[in-house]
């Protein structure tokens, strides 16, 4: 993606964080789940990263804050941050804006989770959302859980990644800049096949 971005042919609108959040850290409870994707002028989206983990509140807005100011710092263009409006993301939204100034849409979801998951699904299947193809550390957990939902334990990473295809921005007219960063390479996209995802 990196040499996408250097010769001109993938010009980056925005980069969006979806912020799925735990209230509790027990076993049995769900992890906290981000899902970082650049969005480019033609409407296709990246996914750069996908994290969990399990993090009491202090520890959630630390790392919020972490993975924020490392895309502000890589990226020269918009920053959204996406964090569903319940429970602790309401917390942490007025936390984000109150103390440490950073701006958040909170989302409200109107759906189910299998609703919202296939809602976008047709933007995995056409090739729209595009995943990394180099199997970055984080992407067997991922991909674990995406096809097996809505069977799997947790489905924290779902989640985001719906949140932030489902609220897309708008493309602006001017398009962003990598500053730094690793290049990454982009696969062909997860499928949807009788309601299951596989890979293509």
């Amino acid at each position: 993606m990196k040499k996408g971005l250097e010769d001109g042919s993938i010009k980056p609108h925005c980069v969006v964080q979806s912020w799925d959040t735990a209230n509790k850290v027990e076993e049995h409870n769900d992890y906290s789940a981000c899902i970082t994707i650049l969005f480019d002028m033609q409407k296709k989206s990246y996914v750069l990263e996908s994290y969990r983990e399990k993090l009491e509140f202090p520890s959630l807005i630390r790392k919020v804050k972490e993975k924020y100011e490392l895309v502000k710092n890589t990226y020269k263009c918009p920053i959204k941050l996406f964090i569903e409006d319940n429970g602790s993301g309401t917390q942490l939204i007025q936390t984000l804006e109150g103390e440490y100034h950073i701006s958040s849409e909170a989302i409200k979801p109107e759906y189910d989770k299998a609703t919202r998951l296939q809602s976008v699904s047709h933007l995995i299947e056409n090739g729209s959302c595009l995943f990394p193809n180099n199997e970055p550390h984080w992407w067997h957990d991922f991909l674990y859980e995406l096809l097996r939902f809505p069977r799997a334990k947790h489905d924290d990473q779902c989640d985001a990644l719906s949140q932030a295809l489902g609220n897309k921005p708008e493309i602006a007219r001017t398009p962003c800049h990598l500053v730094g960063g690793k290049r990454k390479d982009f696969s062909l996209p997860l499928g949807s096949v009788s309601g299951k995802f596989q890979l293509l």
